[in-house]
């Protein structure tokens, strides 16, 4: 190549080499920027944008680099970062809002994911709206790049030309679009940590305001967090609480208890759950538990938040309902025992003097120490319903397959039917067989069943069916009162098809000494109402006047 060539080139390498420049220097500032957002906190992230823009803005020779973000809910945009050349005056604070519809042009084929280059703004058809407004802010040139999440366009990012038509080369335009990218990368983890930092804050503001004792555990019962009204009913400090550090406050012999019920809740499963704990004046309380598990994105359990309610003051006002119950009715229990007690005396005294008049009269003799017989033992039946109504005993629990003692239950009432001359009664067992179990006494529990059972077949003089029947539920229309939050119950059922009860007799029904017997006392009701309530269930009644009768006991599942 002749030297003469070789000038004429030297022009044009130059031209080249100062484009090549300046697109390594882009790539570099580029680079920076993304290196510089990686690290940068979300409190940072805006004024990282406005430093970005000033650099790209005065490399690339424009009057103003901005950012805007686009509300497709609301069909608005708002300039939410701008820098602004110094002789060129800045427009964020009059582009706040602004309707997508006053920029159509432009908005319809950034939100298709194009580059919106305008050489020359003048040169924009007569008819597009966004020509006016562009005039309007002295802009003879622009570039905007949409800014592109997931394929969700977020925004834009791009320049103003004011003092002189600008003209960008595609290499520059790529570039653009990669810190297009970066602003939109950064701008949705700025969004995202901000959620996410008010969702941390609203959690912990609950953690920390609720009167509720919450503990998160992981799967392995090791304690990760405590909040504040477990810390103070307790008197540990978090710390201490912290991974088997909770197991202090557990009473050993409720320590399997709970171990059960987080297994439970780490399967999936809604854990209902009543442990006591430790509190710091050295007494028990009484607590009920909810556990239910929390999993990762993978659907692994990775926690398990544990909420309980103090039930002491609830159960100590129970008591104190009751007991202020039974004092209520301890004067229409005394006119009871009195009449019931007197009738008792009116049977035994004349056949007593039967036996005093006529010691000879074998017949008669018999006939009347079978009565004397028949009245002591009514007097006992009602000496022992009074007692229990009174002074009724403590529970003593034990784990029960329901429907195998169910089973047994029914075999016994078959047994019982054959004692009813004349009377044919048909008692069914319907239901599948279940696994459940309950916590009760089986003694209590045999004693409320039975009184059921007995109260069906009082409701058939003319014989009928009584079917029994024992499931496992997760709610029902009859919990809804004790249990807002489903949870596993075990529901027994008694029916009968007798006359039904009528709403009058239905309002009383479970009220201590109301009975429609002739020779009820009416407590049979009243003692099983208290011995469900006193396992934590629910006693209901259902009925229709000459439809029959179906009881309703709830007991909670283990």
């Amino acid at each position: 190549m002749s030297y003469e060539q070789r000038r004429e080139l030297r022009p044009v390498q130059r031209v080249a080499h100062r484009a090549l420049r300046r697109h390594y220097d882009l790539q570099r500032i580029l680079t920076s920027l993304s290196t510089h957002f990686i690290n940068l906190p979300a409190e940072e992230i805006d004024g990282g944008i406005d430093e970005a823009l000033a650099r790209i803005g005065e490399f690339a020779h424009v009057d103003r680099s901005y950012v805007f973000l686009i509300d497709e809910a609301n069909g608005r945009m708002s300039n939410t970062h701008e820098w602004a050349h110094a002789a060129t005056t800045p427009e964020i604070a009059n582009l706040q809002n602004v309707p997508l519809s006053d920029f159509p042009w432009c908005l319809e084929r950034i939100q298709r994911g194009e580059i919106v280059h305008v050489p020359r703004v003048s040169e924009l058809p007569d008819d597009a709206p966004d020509k006016a407004r562009f005039l309007a802010e002295n802009i003879q040139s622009l570039l905007a790049v949409p800014m592109i999440v997931r394929d969700r366009v977020i925004g834009f990012f791009g320049f103003d030309s004011v003092r002189a038509e600008r003209r960008w080369t595609k290499d520059t335009i790529s570039l653009l679009r990669i810190a297009a990218s970066i602003f939109a990368n950064v701008i949705e983890r700025q969004r995202n940590e901000i959620v996410l930092h008010d969702e941390q804050r609203f959690i912990k503001n609950i953690l920390d305001t609720t009167a509720s004792l919450i503990l998160v555990l992981t799967p392995g019962g090791q304690c990760v967090r405590a909040n504040p009204a477990f810390v103070e009913l307790t008197g540990l400090t978090a710390e201490e609480l912290v991974g088997d550090g909770w197991k202090r406050v557990v009473p050993e012999d409720s320590r399997s208890a709970a171990r059960e019920a987080l297994r439970r809740a780490s399967s999936g499963e809604l854990a209902r759950f009543e442990v006591p704990i430790l509190a710091r004046s050295g007494e028990l309380r009484a607590v009920l538990w909810t556990g239910r598990v929390v999993r990762n994105g993978a659907d692994v359990p990775e926690y398990v938040v544990v909420t309980g309610v103090d039930l002491t003051e609830v159960k100590v006002l129970r008591e104190q309902v009751d007991q202020a119950q039974r004092m209520d009715s301890l004067g229409r229990v005394a006119a009871t025992i009195a009449h019931e007690v007197n009738n008792v005396l009116m049977a035994i005294l004349p056949s007593a003097q039967v036996i005093k008049r006529f010691p000879d009269r074998r017949e008669e003799v018999l006939r009347a120490a079978e009565r004397i017989q028949d009245a002591v033992k009514r007097g006992e039946r009602i000496t022992l319903e009074v007692t229990r109504f009174a002074r009724p005993t403590e529970p003593m629990f034990q784990e029960i397959r329901a429907f195998d003692w169910t089973t047994k239950l029914v075999e016994e009432s078959r047994e019982m039917v054959e004692t009813r001359a004349g009377v044919e009664i048909d008692v069914q067992m319907a239901c599948d067989p279940c696994d459940a179990v309950v916590r009760a006494d089986p003694t209590q529990l045999h004693q409320v069943l039975s009184n059921l059972i007995l109260n069906a077949f009082d409701a058939l003089p003319n014989g009928g069916r009584v079917t029994i029947a024992v499931e496992e539920v997760v709610s029902h229309e009859r919990l809804v009162v004790v249990d807002p939050m489903p949870s596993t119950w075990v529901h027994w059922k008694v029916s009968d098809t007798g006359a039904g009860i009528s709403p009058a007799v239905l309002e009383r029904i479970f009220e201590p000494l109301f009975t429609t017997k002739k020779r009820g006392t009416g407590l049979g009701l009243a003692v099983a109402h208290q011995i469900i309530r006193a396992h934590g269930g629910v006693l209901s009644v259902e009925t229709a006047v000459g439809a029959g009768t179906t009881f309703h006991l709830f007991l909670r599942a283990v």
